[in-house]
């Protein structure tokens, strides 16, 4: 016999399903930004760790040598007619990140890149793949999408030292055109700074923060090889993540707004200011080895004043 009730089948309705994925997408909605926030906390975290890594190699290079490292030498690197020592030749064209490889557990690195320097006295290293083209990890933020650049020129980092609040090179026709105490931060070119010498105090000084690279032209900032006009050094005179364009030998193609940069040959007036992807600022190493992060708001006064070691300024809280 056919029963004289209807049954009801279990399921969902079309409205009672719409309700469902609606939940689901705030959900999502709500969830993804933390799971991105906590990504970025953790990125931000190994930046933070890389600058530490690199103060500890500064100051094991200034407890070993009694100075902190040069900024830059050899040959073109600098315009300064700097002879060999210290320049391991005439032609070496390396910068400080190469200088503290030894104190940053990369020895072998060290000694690779400046074995072939000296049997090669009249090669410009910087065009060579058997030493150029390492990727160093203590020198790669990952925030940075474009972080581990190599080109032809060589490997690009993330992380520049401070020359201090000015221009990097101020067209002089006097040599050195760019470093010494011409310059007033702690990494300079064709001098080299002791402890000593920080007399603002080292906590109160900026030793190295971050920049940026991009992939696409020749765009110098972050260069390790062949630095010419301070490619590896930045500047406090504007303020982080600043709407100013850095000024270098060459740009490249396609910037974004938060890379402005303007081409000026061999010209003078180079600068770099501090750069990340981090929301809202910086990480900046100090003199005495600690990590902060700054925010792109600082006030422009004292930003500058941290970037120079014996400027005699008071630094707020």
């Amino acid at each position: 016999m056919r029963s004289r009730f209807l049954v009801r089948k279990n399921g969902f309705t079309l409205v009672e399903l719409l309700v469902v994925i609606a939940i689901i997408g705030v959900l999502v909605a709500l969830l993804l930004p933390a799971v991105q926030a906590a990504r970025e906390a953790s990125r931000r975290s190994k930046c933070s760790n890389n600058l530490k890594q690199i103060g500890l190699a500064m100051h094991n290079h200034h407890d070993t040598i009694r100075v902190f490292p040069y900024g830059q030498f050899g040959g073109y690197a600098n315009n300064s007619s700097l002879p060999a020592p210290p320049a391991f030749t005439a032609r070496s064209s390396i910068t400080w990140p190469i200088l503290i490889l030894p104190f940053a557990e990369q020895i072998n690195l060290y000694e690779k890149i400046t074995n072939y320097l000296i049997a090669n006295p009249t090669k410009t290293g910087y065009n060579s793949t058997e030493i150029n083209s390492d990727k160093i990890p203590v020198y790669m933020c990952p925030t940075d999408p474009n972080t581990g650049k190599v080109v032809s020129e060589g490997f690009h980092g993330n992380y520049m030292a401070c020359n201090g609040n000015t221009l990097f090179w101020d067209n002089s026709t006097t040599l050195p055109k760019a470093g010494g105490v011409a310059n007033t931060g702690v990494i300079l070119v064709g001098e080299r700074q002791a402890m000593s010498a920080i007399t603002d105090g080292t906590s109160n000084t900026l030793l190295a923060s971050e920049n940026l690279v991009w992939k696409v032209g020749d765009d110098r900032r972050g260069r390790m090889f062949n630095s010419y006009q301070g490619e590896t050094l930045f500047s406090t005179l504007r303020a982080p993540m600043s709407s100013s364009a850095d000024a270098q030998y060459s740009c490249g193609t396609g910037l974004p707004a938060h890379m402005p940069c303007t081409a000026v040959a061999s010209n003078a007036n180079s600068i770099n200011s501090a750069r990340s992807q981090h929301p809202a600022g910086v990480n900046a190493l100090l003199c005495d080895g600690s990590v902060r992060f700054i925010m792109k708001s600082i006030d422009a006064t004292t930003w500058s004043n941290l970037g120079t070691r014996a400027g005699g300024e008071v630094i707020p809280d």
